[in-house]
């Protein structure tokens, strides 16, 4: 009797597992399409040329400020075919490309278990990325000034990404001074 119990609490944990996973799936999905902030965006309409609530007003920002280079190929337009979905007002798709400058892997430069104090440099740990924030006070000290290069500071509205190899399991973040968007 005790064995076919335990069989049906497992049989409906594997089953609460998979909702768990659908829900996740179905949040993300309602996100991506702006279902999550639909009430905000009535109480907060698009600001016609604000890159605060425009997004093509940023996007002109964006490709305004970008530094041209000229070795940089145009990126192909997003036809209609390539979208899953319409955007609410004031979305806009983009390619990545088109608003970043620079991807790369990170740095393993050598450093001190640490947080830096006065003008040391900082690094930021991959284990910052765990919790949906950035925590500053967890960060590592840079052991040589040969090892640092100002492009390796993180500004206000970069993109990190931080991924566990064998897990398979991806962080992406925006650094915004206190906190990061996840």
């Amino acid at each position: 009797m005790q064995k076919k119990i335990i069989a049906e609490i497992n049989k409906e944990i594997e089953a609460q597992k998979l909702y768990v996973k659908q829900l996740r799936r179905n949040i993300l999905q309602d996100a991506i399409e702006g279902k999550l902030t639909a009430d905000w965006r009535k109480e907060h309409p698009v600001q016609k040329g604000n890159p605060d609530y425009d997004a093509e007003a940023l996007f002109e920002l964006i490709q305004k400020e970008r530094k041209v280079d000229k070795k940089r190929k145009a990126l192909p337009p997003i036809l209609d075919v390539e979208k899953p979905f319409e955007l609410p007002i004031g979305w806009k798709w983009v390619r990545l490309g088109e608003i970043s400058h620079n991807i790369e892997s990170g740095k393993s430069i050598l450093c001190k278990e640490a947080v830096p104090c006065g003008d040391e440099v900082g690094i930021v740990k991959t284990g910052v990325c765990s919790f949906g924030y950035f925590k500053e006070d967890e960060s590592k000290t840079c052991l040589s000034d040969k090892d640092w290069h100002d492009e390796y500071v993180i500004h206000v509205g970069d993109f990190f990404n931080r991924t566990r190899k064998y897990l398979r399991i991806s962080r992406f973040l925006c650094y915004r001074r206190y906190g990061v968007i996840q």
